[in-house]
């Protein structure tokens, strides 16, 4: 996906379209947070640090909780 993205900003006609390029740098910072939020829940999947179902719900919402207080 993020190579898909950054590609199509290489096309020419794109290159004038300000609306496109806006929604290829949004695609590209949700894929980018995507593979992190998915690095850290794996993570905790891992056997040394296997958390129950609660604390993965809590450190979700602290994740929401940050993101959309900090724009």
């Amino acid at each position: 996906m993020l190579a898909v993205d950054i590609s199509f900003l290489a096309v020419p006609s794109v290159q004038n379209q300000t609306a496109a390029i806006l929604a290829a740098y949004l695609s590209t910072l949700c894929a980018l947070g995507s593979l992190l939020i998915s690095l850290v829940l794996a993570g905790q999947v891992n056997d040394t640090r296997r958390d129950n179902a609660e604390e993965v719900v809590s450190c979700l919402s602290l994740f929401i909780e940050i993101f959309f207080h900090a724009t």
